[in-house]
């Protein structure tokens, strides 16, 4: 799971259409005009940059499981009144937003009328340290062990929602630490050169 540091940033002219909204309805999101539009690009620019093109949850290069999603992280089905404001949104991995998995699973625990001083009950990208919760070891990622209470639920929450080590995404990692390994190690022309050795003397 990854840290965000950054939240996106609005325009003036973005957040002016954001403010003549009040309070934001559901169907707000999915409309089809110019400035929606443009204010959903910049979100995706934006958080792509900030997450290096990882998915918040898994980690994961984007594309590597599934194609990318703006993601809310208090899903705006249940809590529309949030879907603008930024430290709840990220790119997600359609993956990990499917409905088997994050979907419109409720994440806050204790609600406010405002948004940062909500509680949650998942590993917040923007509020949490992931460090202070997850050990990675290779491929696997384990909770850390004498967590107190609400740590550790929020934690066990996190991992009952996203299945963060499920089959799929182990070996999704496995094969991104060998791509890495080999990116840092070998240039392209050695690494050409060792796969057309290999083929050609496969039997």
């Amino acid at each position: 799971m990854l840290n965000v540091a950054n939240p996106v940033k609005y325009s003036k002219g973005q957040k002016q259409y954001i403010k003549k909204l009040g309070t934001p309805r559901y169907e707000d999101w999915s409309v089809n005009n110019k400035i929606n539009n443009k204010i959903k690009k910049a979100i995706r620019y934006q958080l792509l940059i900030q997450q290096n093109n990882r998915c918040a949850y898994c980690g994961l290069k984007l594309f590597e499981t599934s194609r990318p999603e703006i993601e809310h992280i208090a899903p705006r089905r249940i809590h529309p009144e949030f879907e603008y404001i930024n430290k709840n949104l990220v790119i997600a991995c359609q993956y990990c937003n499917s409905s088997s998995k994050k979907g419109c699973n409720d994440t806050i625990a204790v609600k406010t009328d405002y948004y940062n001083t909500c509680q949650f009950n998942i590993v917040h990208p923007y509020y949490d340290d992931t460090a202070e919760y997850f050990d990675e070891e290779t491929f696997i990622i384990k909770i850390k062990s004498g967590l107190p209470e609400n740590m550790r639920k929020k934690a066990e929450k996190t991992f009952e929602i996203f299945k963060i080590n499920n089959p799929l995404q182990v070996e999704a990692r496995a094969k991104q630490v060998i791509y890495d390994y080999c990116k840092q190690n070998y240039s392209l022309s050695e690494l050409s050169e060792k796969l057309l050795n290999k083929i050609s003397t496969y039997k």
